[in-house]
């Protein structure tokens, strides 16, 4: 994991980008979620689900999975360590870039709750 931490911070901004994204079909934004709802260790930072266990868990083809995961790969979400069978699973790790972009998102949705809130009368 990029930084657990930061990204415990801002966990449902993230979840509105990856949603929010045009770049995404239906199925790579459910494999993101379904990524860190179901498959995240949050006390390690582990997530190593094996290419098949998702597609039984999402009712979906190996081959679906697999495209979905080089897609977020490649658009940024997440970083992918390929295994090598048996001996050594694939692991997923969020990108500090997309972290960044929910950080901003974050920032942006404080800025608009405090410039809306109506100034209180002095007592």
């Amino acid at each position: 994991m990029t930084d657990l931490e930061s990204f415990k911070a801002v966990r449902i901004q993230w979840h509105k980008a990856l949603f929010a994204s045009p770049l995404l079909s239906g199925t790579e934004k459910a494999l993101g979620a379904y990524l860190i709802n179901v498959r995240l260790n949050w006390r390690t930072g582990q997530l190593n689900p094996a290419v098949a266990t998702i597609a039984r868990d999402m009712s979906v083809e190996p081959r679906t999975v697999q495209r979905a995961i080089n897609s977020l790969e490649r658009l940024g979400w997440f970083n992918t360590d390929r295994g090598s069978g048996r001996t050594r699973s694939t692991s997923y790790k969020i990108t500090a870039e997309s972290i960044e972009i929910a950080e901003q998102i974050k920032r942006e949705i404080s800025a608009r709750k405090v410039s809306v809130r109506p100034d209180r009368p002095a007592a």
